[in-house]
């Protein structure tokens, strides 16, 4: 699993299941807070089709913050106002970035929870297509 596909897991992590991975990240390793959780304006850009140009959309509020394990800088960025979850991902996201040893169950752990993510989808789409109407054209004989 790469980093966007692991962090989009997390993002929609239960908070405790999260909080718990991070725990036992604490457990092993010392976290150093480099930048304290905080929120910020991130820019969206939008390509525009015809002319195929770049223009800035609107913006949208981010919660973020870095940490580091081992000399190694975890990154935790998330759109809306969680700080305290933005910290989690960080923290996550150093012990990747330092291979920790705890990598291979905090792996599984999220291939779970990202298998179980994945049925929750299918079951709301299910639901949303139930309800999908047919507009059939009348032809004429």
């Amino acid at each position: 699993m790469n980093r966007k596909e692991r962090t989009e897991v997390l993002i929609n992590m239960n908070i405790g299941l999260l909080r718990s991975l991070a725990k036992k990240i604490n457990e092993q390793h010392d976290v150093k807070e480099i930048e304290s959780p905080s929120h910020s304006l991130v820019m969206i850009k939008k390509r525009e089709g015809a002319k195929n140009s770049l223009f800035y959309l609107s913006e949208v509020v981010v919660s973020e913050c870095r940490v580091m394990i081992d000399n190694h800088i975890g990154f935790g960025i998330l759109q809306g106002f969680d700080l305290k979850k933005a910290k989690l991902l960080a923290i996550v996201d150093a012990a990747f970035n330092a291979n920790s040893s705890l990598c291979y169950k905090l792996e599984k752990t999220i291939e779970v929870e990202k298998q179980k993510q994945e049925l929750k989808q299918r079951q709301e789409m299910k639901a949303i297509l139930k309800t999908k109407v047919s507009f059939d054209t009348m032809q004429e004989d």
